[in-house]
């Protein structure tokens, strides 16, 4: 027995196998690409008191805390008294009730009137807020 003939042998792939993985390869990534279809952007949602009336309530209730002497003591309902939007402009007008200690520390009935307006970036900024 000569010294070659027991070493493992190393088969290297044919040059036909190799091509044809290269192009099983790209008609799969050809058809996973066209079945896949153009990416679609996502359709912005309409401006509704459903869509959005829950966010403009509570940024307007950071808007009145920001404005309170005790803002840990408010308490606001879970939703607001009345609610309305303008799907044009996507301006809401809040209107509610909320209870919050006074400078005395006595827990008084308030009401607040916010127009809370949201912009394409999902940001928001007050227009009017009035806290009696």
């Amino acid at each position: 027995m000569s010294r070659s003939e027991t070493n493992k042998r190393h088969v290297k792939p044919t040059l036909g196998l190799m091509l044809l993985s290269f192009v099983i390869l790209v008609v799969v990534s050809f058809a996973y690409g066209w079945f896949s279809g153009p990416a679609v952007p996502p359709t912005p949602k309409v401006c509704t008191v459903e869509n959005f009336g829950t966010d403009a309530y509570i940024m307007a209730q950071f808007e009145v805390k920001d404005r309170l002497n005790d803002p840990g003591s408010a308490r606001f309902s879970h939703r607001p008294d009345q609610i309305n939007v303008d799907t044009e402009t996507c301006v809401f007008s809040i209107r509610t009730e909320f209870f919050a200690k006074n400078g005395f520390g006595g827990r008084i009935r308030s009401v607040f009137v916010a127009r809370m307006m949201r912009h394409e970036d999902d940001s928001w900024s007050t227009l009017y807020l009035d806290v009696q």
